[in-house]
């Protein structure tokens, strides 16, 4: 995964400053309830539109996997023993 040129301590706060963004919260939140409607009300025969769906909320929940992942490592690399390996 490409860093963007930014240290982890860098990547972390703006990772962080993300996912607090109530707009970005929002945004999530909106995308993955307009997924799950479409799915949901989907007819039988709305084989593309309910992988549309599915496919939309796998996106969303990625994102914000990934944003969580660089919290996450973050995190991992702040401990102690991490910090004297490196």
């Amino acid at each position: 995964m490409a860093d963007g040129g930014l240290d982890l301590d860098a990547r972390v706060r703006h990772a962080a400053a993300l996912l607090d963004d109530p707009i970005l919260k929002e945004a999530f939140d909106l995308l993955e309830a307009e997924a799950v409607n479409a799915w949901a009300s989907s007819a039988a025969a709305q084989q593309q539109e309910r992988e549309w769906a599915f496919l939309m909320l796998k996106a969303v929940r990625r994102v914000r996997g990934n944003l969580e992942a660089v919290i996450a490592e973050g995190k991992i690399a702040a401990q102690p023993l991490m910090r004297a390996v490196r």
